[in-house]
């Protein structure tokens, strides 16, 4: 019973190790480490050529995400990080039908 013990787990050990043998997520060049895997969410950012006033009076550069939402980049007042914030939907598709793109996103139900 130990020896069946035993074969399992280097079963999946072995298999734990070889399954992670290619997902290496960076290459080292000289001194410097560089990042090859990209996350699932990141995606180009695409620039409308149009900009956004806020309410602060603050202009800032549109973008464009492949399903036709716009939004502004924003960095907090607290932590200093970038973040996007998403704009209105009606502005979102009067962007796309000034740059002849389609709107394609549907909101996600709460269920």
């Amino acid at each position: 019973m130990k020896k069946l013990i035993f074969l399992f787990v280097m079963f999946i050990t072995l298999w734990a190790y070889a399954s992670n043998v290619d997902a290496q997520t960076f290459r080292v060049e000289g001194n410097n480490y560089v990042n090859i895997k990209t996350s699932t969410r990141e995606t180009k950012r695409e620039k409308t050529g149009k900009t956004y006033t806020d309410k602060d009076g603050k202009v800032y550069d549109m973008y464009i995400r492949q399903d036709g939402r716009c939004y502004i980049l924003k960095t907090s007042k607290n932590t200093g990080k970038e973040y996007s914030k998403n704009l209105d939907e009606d502005l979102s598709r009067h962007v796309c039908r000034e740059l002849g793109k389609q709107y394609t996103y549907v909101k996600k139900s709460k269920s």
